[in-house]
């Protein structure tokens, strides 16, 4: 039962809501599936921490035989009281990976189930040969109902071999959840519902990132597919009925009740908002940044070319781009370039950002109003979708290259445009 992954840009697109217009009903429970939820609904949503050289403080037992190791973690549980995943990924001196999991959150690498790591070669469409590095573990979660076991599965960046770069960031996703039968108008469907956000809790959230993802066992629009996922606080279609969970609890017991058709997503008004593409101006703004201090842009960046970057700690993409964009601003920051970052992290994110920039080896300066995707300047832009950049002349405010630039073709865009400014 396959269903088309979802795009993570999209998923950090503006959450729709949706109006409730009858009582609820019956409650329902769902059994508890551990793992494989992600063959029935084959959405997810890749979540992101940062891997570095440095052990943390809170490791008692360590994987025997460690050759390279690198250290990450995560968070998942009650946001009172969240456990600590610990990561540890190893490259040995004959190049084999290891992945090893501090899955129950004690400190101890040596108690816990191995976990699983594996390699793939696949063809790009342009006929190209990479590697793709995958793996799984089971995790012990805190939820209020009390301690459950479910698999978290990992992957890193594809490349032909396993290179620095490649090793700095790790995603994962869930592949437990919920899952049974609920009725529907007196119709039994075959319902499940996954914490995609990965913290231990399926009530729902403003948060897309953090939201779970349900499937009704319906016909789906999709030929190649079977099923409908939905976002969990996305009115579905049943039957030609709108319909919506509520009283979502914890442990994921909810309601459904009689609901109407979710509003359409506003489109962009071109004509209105800000041209973004090369040529044109950039809206000039004064915002704050993360240590309080004012920026004025792009009055306080003359003679210098400037990487505009939206991005927010939450964002899969965006901290996927972080290498790259730190990569380039050590190799021509001393040539003229500056990066202004934007934050759409949300209310009383400050610290939490600017740990993560700290980390991540980020020196440039942050503006951060915590208004997540109300923030002033990203508002300014009418900015849609993260990771979103653009180069900028600080000189004459025009920009020089738009939201392409990512990638691949982030340190070619800022070759050319110093080249150009240093030859007037």
């Amino acid at each position: 039962m396959k269903l088309n992954m979802l795009i993570c840009p999209a998923l950090c697109a503006l959450a729709l809501g949706f109006d409730n217009v009858a009582p609820a009903q019956e409650v329902f429970h769902l059994n508890w599936i551990e793992s494989g939820i992600r063959d029935t609904v084959t959405a997810f949503r890749p979540h992101a921490f940062g891997m570095a050289p440095t052990a943390p403080a809170g490791i008692k037992q360590a994987p025997p035989g460690l050759k390279d190791p690198i250290y990450g973690s995560f968070e998942i549980g009650p946001d009172d009281a969240p456990r600590t995943i610990g990561v540890i990924f190893d490259i040995t001196a004959d190049g084999v990976q290891h992945l090893y999991l501090d899955g129950n959150g004690n400190g101890d690498y040596t108690d816990d189930p191995p976990a699983v790591w594996t390699s793939k070669t696949y063809q790009t469409p342009d006929g190209d040969e990479k590697l793709a590095w995958s793996g799984s573990g089971m995790v012990v979660i805190p939820f209020a109902s009390g301690l459950k076991h479910g698999k978290i599965c990992f992957y890193c960046n594809s490349g032909p071999s396993p290179n620095p770069e490649f090793r700095k960031i790790m995603f994962y996703y869930a592949d437990y959840g919920l899952a049974g039968k609920v009725k529907i108008d007196g119709q039994p469907v075959g319902f499940a519902m996954v914490d995609a956000g990965c913290r231990g809790n399926f009530r729902l959230s403003s948060d897309t990132m953090l939201c779970p993802t349900i499937w009704l066992d319906l016909p789906s629009p999709n030929p190649r597919g079977k099923g409908r996922s939905y976002p969990a606080q996305r009115a579905f279609q049943v039957d030609g009925k709108w319909w919506a969970m509520t009283n979502i609890t914890t442990d994921g017991d909810f309601q459904i009740v009689a609901s109407s058709k979710p509003p359409e997503p506003k489109p962009v008004d071109q004509s209105t908002g800000p041209d973004l593409s090369p040529g044109h101006q950039a809206p000039a703004f004064t915002g704050t940044l993360l240590d309080g201090k004012p920026v004025k842009f792009p009055e306080d960046y003359k003679g210098k070319i400037v990487l505009v970057d939206f991005w927010a700690t939450w964002c899969g993409p965006c901290v996927a781009e972080i290498p790259n964009v730190v990569k380039a601003y050590g190799k021509y920051h001393d040539q003229g370039l500056e990066v202004l970052g934007v934050s759409l992290d949300r209310e009383d994110s400050a610290k939490k950002v600017a740990a993560f920039t700290v980390k991540r080896e980020m020196p440039w300066p942050q503006v951060y109003d915590g208004k997540f995707w109300g923030a002033a300047v990203a508002k300014l832009y009418g900015i849609q979708s993260i990771p979103h950049m653009m180069l900028v002349d600080g000189d004459t405010g025009k920009i020089l290259a738009d939201k392409t630039i990512r990638g691949e073709g982030l340190a070619p865009a800022i070759a050319e445009a110093l080249a150009k400014k240093h030859a007037k």
